[in-house]
Protein backbone atom coordinates (compact mmCIF):
# COMPACT_ATOMS: atom_id res chain seq x y z
CA UNK A 1 0.00 0.00 0.00
CA UNK A 2 1.26 3.47 -0.83
CA UNK A 3 0.15 6.55 1.05
CA UNK A 4 0.55 9.92 -0.72
CA UNK A 5 2.65 12.34 1.31
CA UNK A 6 1.58 15.81 2.37
CA UNK A 7 4.95 17.51 2.00
CA UNK A 8 7.49 17.69 -0.78
CA UNK A 9 10.01 15.65 1.18
CA UNK A 10 9.74 11.93 1.81
CA UNK A 11 9.59 11.76 5.55
CA UNK A 12 9.24 8.44 7.33
CA UNK A 13 5.66 7.27 7.74
CA UNK A 14 4.06 8.09 11.08
CA UNK A 15 2.79 4.60 11.81
CA UNK A 16 0.85 5.78 14.85
CA UNK A 17 -1.71 7.23 12.40
CA UNK A 18 -2.70 3.78 11.11
CA UNK A 19 -4.71 0.99 12.70
CA UNK A 20 -2.71 -2.10 13.62
CA UNK A 21 -4.73 -4.20 11.15
CA UNK A 22 -3.47 -2.03 8.27
CA UNK A 23 0.11 -2.11 9.48
CA UNK A 24 0.00 -5.91 9.79
CA UNK A 25 -1.27 -6.38 6.24
CA UNK A 26 0.18 -3.57 4.10
CA UNK A 27 3.49 -1.89 3.39
CA UNK A 28 3.12 1.85 3.81
CA UNK A 29 5.38 4.45 2.26
CA UNK A 30 5.22 8.17 1.53
CA UNK A 31 5.51 9.74 -1.89
CA UNK A 32 6.18 13.34 -2.83
CA UNK A 33 3.05 15.42 -2.17
CA UNK A 34 3.49 17.82 -5.08
CA UNK A 35 0.03 17.62 -6.63
CA UNK A 36 0.96 14.52 -8.64
CA UNK A 37 0.89 12.26 -5.58
CA UNK A 38 -1.85 9.91 -6.85
CA UNK A 39 0.15 9.21 -10.01
CA UNK A 40 3.38 9.01 -7.99
CA UNK A 41 1.76 6.45 -5.66
CA UNK A 42 0.69 4.29 -8.60
CA UNK A 43 4.18 4.59 -10.14
CA UNK A 44 5.79 3.60 -6.83
CA UNK A 45 3.44 0.65 -6.53
CA UNK A 46 3.71 -0.63 -10.12
CA UNK A 47 7.12 0.62 -11.32
CA UNK A 48 8.90 0.87 -7.95
CA UNK A 49 9.87 4.46 -8.73
CA UNK A 50 7.54 7.35 -7.94
CA UNK A 51 9.46 9.60 -10.36
CA UNK A 52 8.13 7.54 -13.26
CA UNK A 53 4.65 8.98 -12.71
CA UNK A 54 4.60 10.57 -16.22
CA UNK A 55 4.57 7.00 -17.60
CA UNK A 56 1.42 6.31 -15.56
CA UNK A 57 -0.19 9.49 -16.89
CA UNK A 58 0.66 8.55 -20.49
CA UNK A 59 -0.71 5.06 -19.92
CA UNK A 60 -4.00 6.50 -18.63
CA UNK A 61 -4.23 9.00 -21.50
CA UNK A 62 -3.69 6.22 -24.04
CA UNK A 63 -6.28 3.98 -22.36
CA UNK A 64 -8.88 6.75 -22.21
CA UNK A 65 -8.21 7.72 -25.83
CA UNK A 66 -8.64 4.13 -26.99
CA UNK A 67 -11.90 3.95 -25.00
CA UNK A 68 -12.96 7.53 -25.66
CA UNK A 69 -16.58 6.73 -26.55
CA UNK A 70 -17.13 5.12 -23.15
CA UNK A 71 -15.32 7.88 -21.24
CA UNK A 72 -17.08 10.63 -23.22
CA UNK A 73 -20.39 9.30 -21.91
CA UNK A 74 -19.05 9.19 -18.33
CA UNK A 75 -17.86 12.80 -18.66
CA UNK A 76 -21.13 13.99 -20.19
CA UNK A 77 -23.24 12.29 -17.51
CA UNK A 78 -21.08 13.74 -14.72
CA UNK A 79 -19.88 10.34 -13.50
CA UNK A 80 -16.30 11.59 -13.80
CA UNK A 81 -15.53 15.04 -12.47
CA UNK A 82 -13.30 17.10 -14.76
CA UNK A 83 -11.34 20.05 -13.37
CA UNK A 84 -8.99 22.69 -14.68
CA UNK A 85 -7.35 22.99 -11.24
CA UNK A 86 -7.66 21.80 -7.65
CA UNK A 87 -10.20 24.32 -6.31
CA UNK A 88 -13.94 23.70 -6.14
CA UNK A 89 -14.44 26.54 -8.64
CA UNK A 90 -12.27 24.70 -11.18
CA UNK A 91 -14.90 22.08 -12.02
CA UNK A 92 -15.67 22.15 -15.75
CA UNK A 93 -19.37 22.03 -16.50
CA UNK A 94 -20.41 19.86 -19.48
CA UNK A 95 -16.85 18.57 -20.03
CA UNK A 96 -15.75 16.88 -23.22
CA UNK A 97 -13.37 13.97 -23.59
CA UNK A 98 -10.71 16.51 -24.65
CA UNK A 99 -11.18 18.37 -21.33
CA UNK A 100 -10.77 15.06 -19.52
CA UNK A 101 -7.56 14.19 -21.38
CA UNK A 102 -6.17 17.69 -20.71
CA UNK A 103 -6.88 17.25 -17.01
CA UNK A 104 -4.94 13.98 -16.87
CA UNK A 105 -2.04 15.48 -18.85
CA UNK A 106 -1.84 18.60 -16.65
CA UNK A 107 0.87 18.86 -14.04
CA UNK A 108 -0.16 19.13 -10.41
CA UNK A 109 -3.86 18.45 -10.91
CA UNK A 110 -4.86 15.86 -8.36
CA UNK A 111 -5.96 12.42 -9.37
CA UNK A 112 -9.63 11.83 -8.61
CA UNK A 113 -12.18 9.04 -8.80
CA UNK A 114 -11.95 9.12 -12.59
CA UNK A 115 -8.18 8.53 -12.44
CA UNK A 116 -8.68 5.67 -10.00
CA UNK A 117 -11.32 4.07 -12.21
CA UNK A 118 -9.06 4.37 -15.27
CA UNK A 119 -6.15 2.66 -13.53
CA UNK A 120 -8.46 -0.02 -12.15
CA UNK A 121 -10.17 -0.66 -15.50
CA UNK A 122 -7.07 -0.46 -17.68
CA UNK A 123 -5.10 -2.92 -15.54
CA UNK A 124 -8.07 -5.08 -14.57
CA UNK A 125 -7.28 -4.70 -10.87
CA UNK A 126 -9.25 -3.79 -7.76
CA UNK A 127 -8.01 -0.76 -5.86
CA UNK A 128 -8.64 -0.09 -2.21
CA UNK A 129 -7.73 3.49 -1.39
CA UNK A 130 -7.15 4.72 2.18
CA UNK A 131 -6.91 8.41 2.92
CA UNK A 132 -7.38 10.84 5.76
CA UNK A 133 -10.39 13.10 5.61
CA UNK A 134 -10.53 15.64 8.44
CA UNK A 135 -8.17 13.46 10.53
CA UNK A 136 -10.31 10.35 10.03
CA UNK A 137 -9.08 7.33 8.08
CA UNK A 138 -11.57 6.41 5.35
CA UNK A 139 -11.43 3.84 2.57
CA UNK A 140 -12.80 3.66 -0.95
CA UNK A 141 -13.17 0.33 -2.70
CA UNK A 142 -12.99 0.50 -6.49
CA UNK A 143 -14.18 -2.71 -8.08
CA UNK A 144 -14.29 -3.60 -11.74
CA UNK A 145 -17.78 -4.24 -13.01
CA UNK A 146 -17.67 -6.11 -16.32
Amino acid sequence: MVIPGKKADRKPVNKKRFPKKLLDNFDITNVNGDGNCFFRAIAELLLEDENKYPIIKLFIINYVFLNRDHYAILCKEGVIEVRSGNDDADVILNPTIVDFLKMIASDRIWGNEGSILEISNSLGIRLLIFCYWFDRLVSHDFRIET
